[in-house]
C-alpha cells in the first residue's frame, strides 16, 4: 500500500512467483483479490513491486500473470 516501505513487507504481501510457466500464487494474491472484489476504492493504494524493483500497475500485473499457467497448493 501507498506509504509502506520495504520494510514493512512480508510473506503475506508476496502476489506469487514464477517458475517454468506456472505462476504459484501467494498471500497476497489472496489480499489483491479481495480489494479487487470487495474495496476495488483502495486499489489505487496498492503498489506492486516486482523482484527486480521495478514498480508496476495492477493492470500491468495481471497482464503478466495471465502468460502462465496458475497453480496453487
Amino acid at each position: 500500500m501507498k506509504g509502506d516501505s520495504p520494510d514493512d513487507l512480508s510473506d503475506a504481501n508476496v502476489l506469487g512467483e514464477e517458475d517454468f510457466k506456472i505462476f504459484w500464487p501467494g498471500e497476497g494474491m489472496r489480499a489483491l483479490t479481495y480489494f479487487i472484489n470487495k474495496e476495488p476504492e483502495l486499489l489505487n493504494e496498492i503498489r506492486i513491486i516486482k523482484s527486480n524493483g521495478k514498480e508496476i500497475n495492477i493492470e500491468k500485473f495481471l497482464d503478466e500473470v495471465k502468460k502462465f499457467k496458475v497453480k496453487a497448493i
